[in-house]
């Protein structure tokens, strides 16, 4: 089938929305990252909800360098129990990560609000 990442910029936000199948999640990792480097994003937002295999993705985002201090996650409250072992993950690489319901709600956490 494939994939796709729609992007967009808010302030120093980069916001990643993935859909599609993606059978490399270190190329989603270094996709995300270049672009949040080219956008001098402070934080990021992705949007993986139309990810249809999200196993080990977030493992592989973590891993860049260059990724954002501030990483919010919109995902469905099904898949919750995922996130406990990557927000720790993301904390031992000096890092916050946290999963939203939605993107309103993550906007609002990444801008402090």
């Amino acid at each position: 089938m494939g994939y796709r990442i729609a992007y967009s910029v808010s302030g120093k936000v980069l916001m990643a929305t993935i859909s599609g199948s993606c059978p490399t999640p270190a190329f989603l990792a270094r996709e995300i990252s270049r672009q949040a480097r080219e956008n001098s994003a402070s934080y990021l937002l992705v949007d993986v909800r139309g990810l249809q295999d999200r196993a080990g993705r977030l493992r592989e985002v973590l891993a860049d360098r260059s990724i954002p201090g501030r990483i919010a996650v919109v995902d469905s409250p099904a898949n919750e129990r995922l996130y406990l072992f990557a927000e720790l993950d993301a904390r031992a690489r000096g890092c916050i990560l946290q999963r939203f319901d939605d993107p309103e709600s993550a906007l609002k956490w990444l801008w402090g609000k």
